[in-house]
């Protein structure tokens, strides 16, 4: 699943910076943004997670929090794209 996620993010992330319009290209790094943030913070707790339970190992991509992160940033790609077509930006 994770793969077809990661793709799924791929394609419409590429559909947002093909868009010409400012206010969707403003939206898209701001998408990114969050992303990013979410993904640090979910890697800290998987960090505290693995040092507390006494774990050595790297984490896992397809951690369960991390996944939930990446099908966040889609469905917020899906609902910009959504939006943008509605109002004529596409």
């Amino acid at each position: 699943m994770s793969e077809t996620l990661n793709a799924e993010i791929r394609d419409l992330a590429s559909l947002v910076a093909a868009c010409e319009d400012e206010d969707v290209a403003d939206s898209g790094e701001i998408i990114a943004r969050l992303y990013r943030r979410e993904r640090r913070a979910a890697l800290g707790l998987i960090g505290v997670h693995q040092m507390v339970s006494g774990q050595d190992q790297e984490h896992d991509e397809y951690d369960p929090q991390l996944v939930a992160c990446r099908a966040r940033m889609r469905d917020r790609l899906k609902g910009l794209l959504t939006w943008a077509k509605a109002k004529g930006r596409m």
